[in-house]
């Protein structure tokens, strides 16, 4: 009797260190988890920033090119009236 109750003590102290070496890796998962989501968050929020950017430089740029157009003509209706 006393070598299986060995056997049994030394059964359960194994399934003990295993299934805390699970909780253990399902702990790292869950922090590792978290962290991704935190990671797509930013991309998320780096991707809308970036678009608003974006889009503020094309809306300069389509001025900056309306200005430069208005001046080229107004240049050249000047030169034309010299001649």
């Amino acid at each position: 009797m006393f070598f299986f109750s060995s056997i049994d003590r030394t059964k359960t102290h194994e399934f003990n260190e295993k299934y805390q070496q699970i909780k253990e890796y399902e702990f790292k998962l869950d922090q590792l988890n978290r962290e991704n989501n935190e990671l797509r968050q930013q991309i998320k929020n780096n991707q809308q920033e970036n678009e608003i950017k974006l889009n503020q430089l094309k809306q300069e740029f389509d001025e900056k090119r309306q200005t430069n157009l208005q001046s080229q003509c107004e240049f050249i209706q000047r030169v034309s009236l010299l001649y």
